[in-house]
């Protein structure tokens, strides 16, 4: 896909922007500036959007050290013009907000519905982050990654693994492997230390005395909200404790219930457990151990009904 993908753009004259999905994480930061420098090795212009917030400090840290040139969507005179590629995200999905321009190209690793009408798409659902499909472009051709971009890569796989611990393939450790010969090591193991601020630890305290609990599965509801990157961290930190093999936050921001979930058992699916509560009524999806979603409208929320067909579906 690639191969194809680059020989249209360097036959075209329009603008090029790399879309990250709403609200970015790391490997969607990562990836996105990742892609940006590997287009630049073939004269190809391009500049890196989103829409939402970055709302982590760790986050607005490694751009800031990093120096990645990342741009709010709308404040970009996007056109009817431009091409769109969309990394860490598909066309079609609710957390990719659509922007004027036409999707040329889609790179993921969530489970989507894969978009007929974008020419170009390399979607590997099997892989644990997408840093992980853009450090194989680099990998495929030979070429030595700049110590900058290798270092937002390794950061990108190894917050999506949680430290190679989640959905890892021989793929992700490859990648991994390669990005450690040129990454700036220290820096990584710093970043992903300091991944939390004091402002968390309330969150992490109404967890540790208001969790509830039903056999190996645990929730949370925020019902003043919680930003939804910090959720999968707390989602992590439920799902460290050896009783627990599912953890499910819940968090009214403004009029929406955001979902994060979290699951350690292999024969259970978060995707499928966030499919199951947000039908008719929101939208989600994601992989085996991790999904998010949100239900639209609070006044359709119900913490009771969302953990009863949960515990229906698990336990029967």
């Amino acid at each position: 896909m690639i191969e194809n993908l680059l020989n249209e753009l360097i036959k075209s004259d329009k603008r090029v922007f790399i879309q990250t999905h709403d609200f970015p994480d790391p490997d969607a930061v990562a990836s996105a500036y990742g892609l940006q420098h590997f287009f630049s090795l073939f004269n190809i212009e391009s500049h890196i959007v989103y829409i939402g917030e970055i709302q982590r400090d760790s986050l607005r840290n490694m751009i800031q050290k990093l120096q990645i040139d990342i741009t709010k969507g709308n404040n970009c005179n996007i056109t009817n013009n431009d091409l769109i590629v969309i990394v860490d995200g598909c066309k079609g999905s609710k957390n990719v907000t659509d922007l004027p321009g036409y999707e040329i190209a889609v790179i993921d690793h969530h489970i989507v519905d894969q978009p007929e009408d974008v020419p170009f798409v390399d979607i590997s659902e099997e892989l644990g982050s997408c840093s992980t499909i853009i450090t194989g472009y680099y990998m495929k051709k030979e070429i030595d990654i700049p110590q900058n971009i290798a270092t937002a890569l390794k950061i990108g796989l190894s917050r999506d693994t949680d430290l190679l611990t989640r959905k890892v393939t021989n793929r992700d450790v490859d990648a991994y492997h390669y990005l450690h010969n040129f990454a700036d090591n220290n820096m990584v193991n710093n970043l992903l230390r300091n991944n939390i601020q004091l402002s968390d630890f309330s969150f992490f305290n109404s967890i540790i005395t208001q969790l509830k609990r039903e056999k190996s599965l645990a929730w949370h509801y925020f019902e003043d909200g919680c930003e939804t990157n910090l959720m999968g961290i707390l989602g992590d930190f439920i799902l460290s404790a050896q009783e627990i093999q599912l953890s499910v936050l819940l968090a009214k921001n403004q009029d929406k219930i955001a979902i994060s979930i979290r699951n350690g058992n292999p024969d259970w699916n978060a995707a499928e457990c966030i499919r199951l509560i947000t039908k008719d009524i929101g939208a989600g999806g994601g992989h085996i151990e991790m999904a998010g979603g949100v239900i639209f409208s609070s006044k359709d929320f119900s913490e009771e009904r969302a953990i009863n067909l949960i515990i229906k579906h698990l336990y029967g």
